[in-house]
């Protein structure tokens, strides 16, 4: 029985590709700083060690020594951020805004305790407001954090995404939406009633 290295082998023994190759085009596209591969020698001790730096880092040790490396190589003593934490972090940034999203429809979607029962008296307590949502400048991107909150609801790397985001949430919650400029100052402000869908 034969496999398919066999196959090629026997037609690239009888064939001529010499046409192909005039005909074909050649893959001219490289990468400006490619990746390569070495191995170094550590002591049994040291590797381990290594192993257990990587392990709390939870990445391989390959990628611990590289990060090491680069941090060292680096003007600023940073390694530079990988992708796959990058994108890690959107992952979590679109996870976190889902559940907001999630935990204020359940909020909203919650039955009232009617108080005009028999027995009942009406409750003297004003309902409770949320805060209004200010859309600001925050870690070298954008943010929207509503009042009387200590972290921000959620980030954008564009002023424009942010405030996008920040008129929805206003929206939602019929409040006030104070868009700030880069140096902090307030740039604009609108005001979203609470539709009924919204009212408690």
């Amino acid at each position: 029985m034969t496999n398919k290295f066999d196959e090629l082998a026997k037609r690239a023994d009888k064939h001529d590709f010499a046409e192909e190759m005039e005909t074909g085009t050649w893959e001219s596209e490289t990468v400006d700083d490619p990746m390569i591969s070495t191995s170094i020698r550590l002591p049994r001790s040291v590797m381990n060690e290594v192993r257990a730096m990587a392990e709390a880092a939870g990445v391989k040790p390959t990628a611990w020594i590289r990060r090491l490396v680069e941090s060292n190589l680096s003007p600023d003593g940073q390694a530079p951020e990988s992708e796959f934490r990058v994108d890690l972090a959107a992952r979590v940034r679109r996870l976190e805004e889902a559940v907001l999203v999630l935990s204020m429809d359940h909020e909203s979607s919650q039955p009232r305790p009617d108080n005009r029962s028999a027995g009942r008296r009406r409750s003297t307590r004003q309902p409770v407001t949320e805060g209004d949502i200010h859309t600001v400048p925050y870690e070298g991107g954008w943010a929207n954090k509503a009042e009387g909150n200590k972290r921000v609801s959620n980030t954008a790397k564009t002023k424009a995404e942010a405030q996008a985001k920040g008129r929805e949430m206003a929206k939602q919650r019929g409040v006030e939406h104070v868009i700030h400029k880069t140096d902090g100052t307030i740039g604009e402000k609108n005001t979203y009633p609470r539709s009924r869908r919204n009212r408690g």
